[in-house]
């Protein structure tokens, strides 16, 4: 009777293992045949973004701001003329946002982003000279046509940068001192 059970159990194992390997290679086949298909998807940009300025209230309302709120401190209570843009291209994604505020709200927030980055961040620093543009990364993130995000026209602020951990994404922003504006670029 054991000696039964014992073979009837282990052919049950064999098929099951059959099984399975039969399955992982029917996957296997159809992921070769779907293959240029997926990667053609995970090319094309994912773009939510404003296209006019947004007040705080109405910036909070917005439902899709989960991610980028998730991984920062609150805005400055006097954030005005906010812009926003996210871009998802497989399993890569980019933000941006700009907001106006005084330059010492500007600074205190770039200060908080840096908390606790450790030997991961920079402290602010001061520009002695332009931001280049950031338009390869826009580029390949389809964000090439927000004209919002012009850091380049910086000519007196400041800087600073968060390189990415386990637990936060790398991100880089400009404080802006003759327009009183903040800008963020987030990589995840």
């Amino acid at each position: 009777m054991i000696r039964n059970f014992l073979l009837w159990f282990f052919r049950y194992v064999e098929l099951l293992c059959l099984s399975l390997l039969g399955l992982g290679l029917l996957a296997f086949v159809l992921l070769l045949c779907f293959a240029p298909y997926l990667n053609e998807r995970f090319k094309t940009p994912i773009v939510v973004r404003t296209d006019a300025p947004l007040t705080r209230s109405e910036f909070f309302r917005e439902g899709d701001r989960l991610t980028l709120l998730a991984a920062m401190p609150a805005l400055p209570q006097s954030a005005a003329n906010i812009c926003y843009a996210n871009s998802k291209v497989g399993l890569d994604q980019a933000v941006l946002l700009r907001f106006d505020a005084p330059r010492a709200d500007c600074a205190a927030f770039g200060e908080l982003l840096l908390e606790g980055a450790g030997a991961n961040a920079t402290s602010l620093t001061r520009l002695t000279n332009p931001p280049e543009s950031q338009l390869g990364m826009l580029r390949e993130f389809g964000l090439e046509s927000v004209d919002w995000f012009d850091i380049e026209n910086i000519h007196d602020g400041f800087e600073g940068r968060r390189d990415a951990t386990a637990a936060n994404p790398a991100i880089q922003f400009w404080i802006d001192d003759g327009r009183g504006r903040f800008y963020l670029g987030v990589d995840y």
